[in-house]
């Protein structure tokens, strides 16, 4: 292993109060140095009032009951995991835990083909 000087930790002193600097200035830099995502704003009030009307002017069952699980799984994928969330409550299958888009939208396909009888598709209204 090689020595490391006064002189090295001063210069590696000198890097790290730089970019602390760079990074007080600009928060979303660490995301970008380190590869993620930048942070999600909040949604506004409007950004909210668009998801409830995509959620409910969707039709799940319907497609639901016209579609392979492949292709219900596609068309799931278009929509947020708050909209998938949004579609959980509006048809009453239960809380998850799931975090991604992609294993909400497994779940509630899972849900809608177990539940595509005509029994349940009245339910909600």
């Amino acid at each position: 292993m090689a020595n490391i000087t006064q002189q090295d930790a001063r210069s590696l002193a000198k890097t790290l109060r730089i970019m602390a600097d760079a990074i007080d200035s600009d928060p979303d830099l660490a995301f970008k140095l380190s590869g993620g995502r930048s942070r999600e704003t909040k949604k506004t009030g409007a950004d909210n009032a668009t998801l409830a009307r995509r959620v409910s002017d969707t039709d799940l069952y319907a497609h639901a009951r016209g579609m392979s699980r492949d292709k219900l799984m596609a068309y799931l994928r278009g929509f947020s995991a708050d909209e998938l969330k949004g579609f959980l409550k509006k048809y009453n299958l239960g809380y998850t835990r799931l975090k991604s888009a992609d294993s909400i939208a497994a779940h509630l396909a899972d849900q809608l083909k177990k539940r595509t009888a005509d029994v349940f598709l009245r339910h909600g209204e």
